[in-house]
């Protein structure tokens, strides 16, 4: 696959992280009300009572009539009452939410209201679902009743109807497993050794992919709707904030079709991108005219399940895409060039392409853009129905990294964690004790770590069959094999490191947005207030900045935006970097860079200061990030317990004065403590975390935790990946007690 730079790289993954992130609170509305209105049709069908809740939302309860001997199909009519309110308790404020969203990115400069456009949006969709029960229990009706003509029993029709009629039957032995184990994992009773709870563990996993592939019909049907809506609130509020701007004076007037990067797009779609369109013109996909990507009311073959995006540029936008490499080449894919496509030309350039992805010769027109979708198919591949589920929508470009079954692994494990600081000091405060009285981590805590390692390790197994599966990397590690000489040696290393942390960016990109916000910071403040006598803080220069600016693209946006609400940032010098915590109030944080220059360096940063940058920031994580400390409190006292007890501290450096629980890391500094003596060591700041940033996204040949995919790097991807804090919560964290971190 090919792995030329792809320039709009960046907005791809911002679009596709985005898109998931509503798709999961939209999925989970979807399945709230399906869940009730399947369990108000079974008991409507069965004559049976109704459970509670489906009987708060029916209108009119009294229809409920007395249990019969023969099933009364045509009582589930009433069911849709249900449906239509639970819609609007569970999908509706998830699917405001995501239009909202979409909104504020295109008139992110403009102060303009969505509201106004959300509730129209929203009729538009309650028009749209509330029908769709009727369709569903109609596809089913032939199956309910053969039941009548197989001389079923009352007991057997009520068993079997009860069966189809419920969402997630199939998977309630699955999940008893599954809580089987965690009560083994968590049962202080039980002394179970390492190799035993990563047996549990394994088990764990495999429960849980088991538990996937089990769903029913219902679960598919739930993840469609979603899917489809969500995409089209987003999109559609995307377009409602341009329009907005457009009509407010801003300069927002045109629109360009921007495809998802990976094996599955529709080759209608991969033609489509590069397409620029006026504001309130159509696209040209395929034989369809669409306003957005996944529009509302557009051909099935082209809507459902589609995960394309769309852009919103200004004229001299337009005029650059145009001016630039890919303009002046006609219609094909990434070929910028104005719309609507003429249908007959892009009906000739789905043809091109088709060819091309079964490597057929052509020796005519314009190369091929960079980007490479890596598809393969006849060209008469017809597109699935839309009631069928094998459609998954994609487009041009790197082919995406964490599979589905990882990244719902990850939205389960972050639905498991503590939603807020308030839970997560809770789950940290509840200590026990080992043998000699130490603090570690209580049953809670213990539990929210494995959480994060067992979702990571999935992360990490991905990444690492992206990694083996990689043509450049594979060139990057021979060469490295048979580089001679230091400086050679070194600059191969490099190569390796910065395309092994280019796929594990990618991945994590796929899953949350990294970067996208700036923390304030100066470098103009005296850095008086901070002074250590034995290493003197000087005020710091423009590459200071410029380091910060490039070592916050590696944290979470969400990160970096609660690390902001804590104030602005002092930034200083010298000779050994360090962090402070602000002293509440108008006390700022501190980062004070190094000065060491390391001409050998041979990691993924563009420098070592800028690794090292990246380590200080996520001391200030630590302070912005509920459940960060904890978590790493967690880990390295769980490494350094021998049997019943904490092993004891050891001097990193000798005659250094500072301490670490070495446990087997390959650098005692990994297991570096500052809570000794403290009462809430929780909450005091380790350096487990800040090493093992320079191990994944560094990958110098400097190794602080253990080999490539060990526990460091789970714990790295996992944290990164799970952890969302609040503004407002991290906001008054600033208060508490100063912390020096190095």
């Amino acid at each position: 696959m090919s792995r030329t730079a792809d320039p709009l790289l960046a907005a791809r993954l911002h679009a596709a992280g985005r898109l998931r992130r509503a798709e999961a609170a939209v999925f989970a509305g979807v399945m709230a009300a399906m869940t009730v209105w399947l369990d108000a049709a079974r008991a409507l069908v069965l004559g049976q009572p109704l459970p509670a809740e489906a009987a708060r939302l029916l209108a009119t309860p009294a229809a409920v009539t007395a249990a019969a001997d023969v099933p009364d199909f045509d009582a589930a009519r009433a069911a849709s009452q249900v449906w239509a309110r639970g819609v609007a308790e569970h999908v509706d404020p998830a699917l405001s939410q995501a239009f909202g969203e979409g909104f504020a990115d295109a008139a992110r400069r403009a102060d303009i209201s969505p509201l106004p456009f959300q509730l129209h949006y929203l009729e538009t969709v309650n028009d749209r679902l509330k029908i769709w029960p009727v369709g569903a229990f109609e596809e089913l009706r032939p199956e309910l009743l053969e039941m009548l003509s197989e001389g079923m029993d009352h007991d057997q029709m009520t068993e079997r109807i009860g069966r189809i009629l419920n969402i997630d039957a199939p998977t309630r032995r699955i999940r008893a497993q599954i809580s089987e184990i965690d009560r083994q994992l968590d049962d202080p009773a039980l002394t179970l050794s390492r190799s035993d709870k990563a047996a549990l563990r394994a088990r764990k996993r495999d429960l849980w992919n088991q538990h996937d592939e089990s769903l029913l019909q219902w679960q598919w049907l739930a993840r469609r709707i979603a899917r489809t809506e969500t995409h089209g609130a987003m999109e559609g509020g995307a377009l409602a904030g341009a329009q907005a701007v457009a009509a407010a004076g801003g300069q927002a007037v045109y629109k360009g079709w921007l495809a998802t990067a990976d094996e599955r797009t529709r080759g209608t779609h991969v033609v489509a991108e590069g397409q620029i369109v006026k504001l309130h013109e159509p696209f040209q996909v395929g034989r369809a005219r669409l306003q957005h990507a996944g529009e509302a009311g557009g051909p099935a073959d082209e809507v459902i399940n589609c995960r394309c995006s769309t852009r919103y540029l200004r004229e001299d936008e337009v005029q650059a895409e145009l001016q630039g490499p890919w303009g002046g080449r006609g219609v094909g894919p990434g070929h910028a060039r104005i719309g609507p496509d003429d249908p007959h030309d892009a009906a000739g350039a789905l043809t091109k392409w088709q060819r091309e992805q079964r490597g057929d010769t052509d020796d005519h027109g314009p190369t091929p853009p960079p980007q490479d979708t890596g598809h393969e198919g006849a060209p008469d591949q017809e597109q699935p129905a839309a009631d069928e589920p094998a459609v998954e929508e994609p487009d041009t470009g790197p082919a995406p990294i964490l599979s589905e079954d990882v990244r719902e692994q990850l939205d389960r494990a972050r639905a498991a964690l503590p939603a807020d600081a308030g839970e997560w000091d809770r789950a940290a405060h509840d200590y026990r004790r080992d043998a000699d009285g130490n603090l570690i981590a209580g049953e809670d805590l213990d539990g929210h770590l494995d959480e994060v390692l067992d979702a990571g390790w999935a992360a990490w197994e991905d990444i690492a069959e992206a990694m083996d599966g990689d043509t450049e990397l594979g060139h990057a590690r021979q060469q490295e094999s048979e580089a001679i000489g230091a400086t050679a040696r070194i600059d191969a290393h490099r190569e390796v490191a910065r395309r092994e942390v280019e796929i594990i960016r990618q991945a994590m990109g796929e899953y949350r947005e990294f970067g996208g916000h700036q923390q304030r910071a100066t470098t103009n403040r005296r850095p008086d207030a901070y002074q250590r006598t034995t290493d003197p803080v000087r005020p710091a220069g423009t590459p200071v900045l410029e380091d910060l600016r490039g070592a916050e693209q590696v944290f979470p946006r969400e990160w970096l935006e609660a690390a902001d609400a804590r104030g602005e940032l002092a930034l200083g010098a010298a000779q050994r970097a360090f962090f402070i915590a602000g002293r509440g109030g108008g006390g700022r944080d501190m980062v004070a860079a190094s000065d060491a220059r390391r001409p050998d360096y041979d990691g993924a940063f563009s420098s070592a200061q800028r690794e090292v940058m990246a380590h200080e920031l996520g001391h200030r994580m630590e302070k912005a990030v509920p459940g960060l400390a904890p978590l790493e409190f967690a880990l390295v006292r769980r490494r350094a317990m021998d049997g019943p007890r904490l092993e004891k501290r050891t001097e990193i450096y000798k005659g250094s004065g500072e301490y670490a629980l070495a446990d087997l890391w390959r650098n005692a500094y990994a297991g570096k403590t500052y809570a000794d003596g403290s009462l809430f060591p929780a909450r005091i700041a380790h350096e487990v975390f800040q090493v093992g940033i320079q191990d994944v996204l560094g990958r110098s040949s400097t190794i602080y935790g253990d080999v490539a995919g060990g526990q460091l790097t789970a714990f790295v991807l996992g944290a990164m990946l799970l952890l969302w804090p609040s503004v407002s919560t991290a906001a008054t964290t600033a208060t508490t007690a100063t912390a020096t971190a190095g």
